[in-house]
């Protein structure tokens, strides 16, 4: 999935169980098995912003330091890997929202890529409770959001 716009890009990630270990280590993770999220992974760029879901809904929203890397399974995912599996991840700062903002998430997917009316929405809904990520740059106007 190749870019050709400058406008971050905006990325849904729900971590499920692991949520809290991996915002703690600033990071999303996927698995080499894991081939449509892998493919979106890769094409996360630094300045892309990433929006973490937890159980209870987009609870931080960060953005990407990092493209993917190939990186060892993180220690807290062990159990669910074969010994040596490898998986991509990309590093990330984040904020913490004071509430989460509901998302329906997508089925059977642990990462997706939000464009268009769905972006704006939800990046409305957390500039107004974080609107000092506003003034500092992180989200991208409406017009520059890209459009399905």
């Amino acid at each position: 999935m190749e870019r050709k716009q400058a406008a971050p890009q905006c990325f849904l990630f729900d971590h499920g169980e692991f949520y809290g270990q991996e915002v703690l280590h600033g990071l999303i993770f996927v698995s080499e098995r894991q081939s449509a999220e892998l493919e979106l992974l890769r094409a996360v760029r630094p300045g892309d912003l990433l929006l973490h879901c937890s159980p209870r809904g987009i609870s931080a929203v960060g953005r990407a330091l990092s493209p993917a890397r190939c990186v060892p399974v993180p220690y807290w995912r062990r159990r669910a890997f074969r010994p040596g599996e490898r998986g991509y991840a990309v590093a990330s700062e984040f904020c913490l929202l004071p509430a989460p903002v509901a998302v329906s998430k997508p089925e059977n997917a642990c990462l997706s890529l939000l464009e268009g009316e769905a972006a704006e929405r939800l990046l409305r809904q957390i500039s107004e409770l974080l609107p000092e990520l506003s003034g500092a740059g992180w989200f991208a106007p409406a017009d520059q959001i890209p459009q399905k």
